[in-house]
């Protein structure tokens, strides 16, 4: 398990690297000439020919190539699928054993949870001029809540 992340991750650098040389237009060899490093360092990072990286050279290739050095350690995000609106629903009434079936009932519901979750003050949650979203005594503009789609 180990040695798999170990790779996912080399890769993840390697790829982050070459997207930093691409940024500079440069290839390995000059731009380890370029930045004072021996002239293959760099190349094998790339090519796979060397299977250990070293943090200061990773470092000169960040301050070479104008990147942060915590992006070419960053891993790439994964994307999940997007769920159906029936599986959304279904995660939600499981979290929400309590979420009304009428969409009336669940808008307050739902905004109560809300309040409740992020405590917010009950002066907070019944102001009418904003839907319940600013105390009494502000007196800055609210946006006019706009009603649900279909």
């Amino acid at each position: 398990m180990v040695d798999d992340e170990f790779q996912m991750v080399l890769e993840a650098i390697r790829q982050n690297v070459t997207a930093a040389l691409d940024g500079v237009g440069m290839g390995a060899k000059p731009f380890a000439k370029a930045h004072g490093m021996g002239e293959t360092v760099v190349r094998d990072l790339v090519k796979s020919y060397n299977k250990d990286v070293q943090l200061g050279t990773l470092a000169k290739i960040a301050r070479g190539s104008n990147v942060p050095l915590v992006d070419l350690l960053r891993m790439p995000t994964q994307r999940a699928q997007v769920p159906t609106r029936q599986a959304l629903e279904r995660a939600i009434a499981d979290a929400l054993p309590g979420l009304p079936r009428a969409s009336g009932k669940r808008a307050e519901y739902l905004a109560a949870t809300v309040a409740a979750a992020l405590q917010l003050p009950e002066g907070l949650r019944d102001d009418p001029a904003n839907d319940g979203m600013s105390a009494e005594d502000v007196s800055e503009e609210v946006a006019p809540v706009r009603s649900p789609t279909r």
